[in-house]
């Protein structure tokens, strides 16, 4: 029986990109700053409707950062956050696997550092705005499906942005 490899690296990147088909200039969205509130007076034309707009944070994406957290949002008079999300996302992940715990194939450990953030458009993409986070991840393949804990420290963030340090998910997606 062949030893199993005593490491293992897993490197991702995913981009994405979303524009409107046909013409969309004739339609106005509002401008929001990098804080969520509107630019009084600007208005730019719109692409994807916000429901095909993409979103970034959470354990599929950047971990330590909650679910679809990360990029433009609208920030109520009350202080509740909405996401809008944007139509560029950059999300990537550098992952450590160490040898299976306890004889068991089905459990691996792993360190982590994520990164990404979505914008409104390409042309806003800098490299300075991307959140970053590292941390731990225990991998379980239970008898009733995929369980995956992680508790991530963020890295590089902002002072809006909501952090969650411990992530836990519970079977596979579809």
């Amino acid at each position: 029986m062949a030893a199993a490899p005593w490491l293992g690296l897993k490197s991702a990147a995913e981009l994405g990109y979303g524009d409107a088909y046909g013409v969309t200039a004739d339609q106005t969205c509002r401008v929001y700053n990098e804080f969520g509130s509107q630019v009084p007076g600007e208005f730019t034309s719109c692409g994807l409707p916000f429901f095909r707009n993409y979103y970034v944070g959470g354990p599929s994406s950047v971990r330590g950062f909650e679910a679809n957290s990360i990029g433009p949002f609208y920030q109520y008079s009350d202080g509740y956050r909405q996401p809008i999300g944007g139509s560029f996302k950059t999300v990537g992940t550098f992952e450590l696997y160490f040898p299976t715990l306890f004889d068991n194939r089905g459990t691996r450990l792993s360190a982590f550092f994520d990164y990404g953030n979505v914008y409104t458009s390409p042309d806003n993409w800098e490299a300075k705005t991307l959140r970053l986070s590292a941390g731990v991840a225990l991998q379980w393949q239970s008898p009733m499906g995929p369980i995956s804990i992680s508790w991530a420290a963020p890295l590089q963030y902002e002072r809006h942005d909501e952090i969650e340090r411990l992530q836990f998910t519970f079977g596979g997606s579809f």
